[in-house]
């Protein structure tokens, strides 16, 4: 079973799967744009789930949607489980987050890929 890479590895990782173990985090997002032309996107399956100290269970991702950034709504930015009051600080943060990868600023017409989750621990 293949590995499913959640966040950067190192503390955004580890942070990010303990959100996960908890049960707070049921969703992640990335941008359309990160997928290059013909790389697939992301599909419903299950993934081994692992932090830096090793496979902490079985991720199961149950739905991708492909969302207009503008119509992002406080349903992911709860499910995100990251804190974000609504979706307005969700975009905030995920647009400082990905900034750097750009070439140019986002609209509301750019594409978020958001997977939702399910997790069952190891052991």
């Amino acid at each position: 079973m293949e590995i499913y890479d959640l966040g950067v590895p190192g503390e955004m990782r580890d942070r990010l799967v303990a959100a996960v173990v908890s049960g707070v985090k049921s969703a992640t997002s990335s941008l359309k744009l990160f997928y290059g032309d013909g790389d697939p996107l992301p599909e419903p399956g299950r993934f081994l789930l692992a932090d830096s100290s090793g496979v902490r269970g079985i991720l199961e991702v149950v739905k991708v949607e492909l969302i207009p950034l503008g119509q992002v709504g406080d349903d992911v930015a709860h499910a995100e489980g990251e804190g974000f009051a609504d979706a307005s600080a969700w975009r905030a943060a995920h647009e400082d987050f990905w900034a750097p990868y750009l070439n140019e600023p986002l609209t509301d017409d750019d594409l978020v890929v958001v997977e939702h989750f399910t997790f069952a621990p190891s052991g």
